[in-house]
């Protein structure tokens, strides 16, 4: 190791460090340095939920980005006067990652089922501060994000597949999508 590098290298406490192991098990913090870990952690907050408390609503606006520190929540879809349970999520997982994009409405809701349980909320307006001083750390959240996103469509694909006939594929791609699509890339 350059005797330079390691002689003016930040050292992390032990406490700081576990945090920046803990992160690096989701997908939008795995490649990031313990710099750039370290911008992000002081934005971050812990919140303490009871049983059957919501974190969020379908439709909410996406304000902030959740990892489960202790504790279950499901996420979940009501649809007319049934619910869809999608997952129930414990330790370590992160939801709600579309908190990171401005103007995102929630896609489902997420419900403590378990007392007791500790979130850390990542509030979009802290996040998005933490960009703007950073934008090359923006550049590989985004990146991950994306890959998230793309092994997730790759996933429906592969259910769709497996299960044909039990909707239409081209519903997810609906006019009104593709008109939102167009309207993203058209330059006047």
């Amino acid at each position: 190791m350059d005797l330079k590098k390691l002689l003016f290298s930040k050292n992390y406490t032990e406490e700081e460090q576990e945090m920046f192991d803990f992160l690096r098990e989701n997908i939008l913090f795995r490649e990031l340095t313990n710099k750039e870990l370290s911008f992000i952690v002081p934005v971050i907050h812990e919140r303490k939920f009871k049983m059957d408390e919501v974190v969020f609503f379908r439709q909410d606006p996406s304000q902030a980005v959740y990892i489960l520190k202790e504790g279950k929540v499901k996420l979940y879809m009501s649809i007319n006067d049934n619910e869809e349970d999608l997952i129930e999520l414990t330790e370590g997982y992160i939801f709600g990652q579309n908190g990171l994009i401005e103007g995102g409405k929630r896609n489902y809701n997420a419900l403590v089922t378990e007392d007791k349980t500790v979130l850390f909320v990542i509030p979009q307006v802290a996040i998005l501060e933490v960009f703007k001083k950073h934008p090359q750390l923006e550049s590989k959240i985004y990146k991950q994000l994306a890959k998230y996103y793309n092994d997730f469509i790759g996933t429906v694909f592969t259910k769709y597949r497996d299960n044909y006939g039990l909707f239409e594929l081209n519903q997810i791609y609906d006019h009104a999508y593709i008109r939102k699509i167009k309207s993203l890339h058209h330059v006047e």
